[in-house]
């Protein structure tokens, strides 16, 4: 319940200790995309940090993204970007195709308009 100046209302709340496993669960392809990096960049701290506490402490303690993780968002990055541009270029060589049907159709029409001539 919160207190408002209206009365008591009730409220669902995430109990605190719940909120990173939350946090990791937000999917990064669902938000802004300047926020997409951030997101990835926390979930794979938490596997880092999730591995340090199951595992042997011969790990070490957690320093922030490795050199690996830092390829991983360059790589995923450029990924993603390169299936944009070929989405458009697919885009682009549907409407070439298209302009050469009607292209050749013009050029039939062309041809048996001489012939008829």
């Amino acid at each position: 319940m919160m207190t408002t100046p209206s009365g008591d209302q009730p409220m669902v709340c995430l109990p605190i200790e719940y909120l990173n496993g939350w946090l990791f669960g937000i999917q990064s392809s669902r938000v802004k995309p300047e926020l997409r990096k951030k997101i990835r960049e926390y979930k794979y701290s938490c596997y880092h940090v999730l591995a340090a506490a199951f595992s042997p402490k011969s790990l070490g303690p957690y320093d922030g993204p490795s050199i690996g993780l830092n390829l991983v968002l360059r790589l995923t990055d450029d990924f993603n970007n390169l299936r944009k541009e070929q989405e458009f270029l697919h885009m682009e060589y549907e409407t070439i195709r298209m302009m050469l049907g009607h292209i050749r159709t013009e050029i039939k029409q062309i041809k048996n308009d001489d012939k008829d001539q």
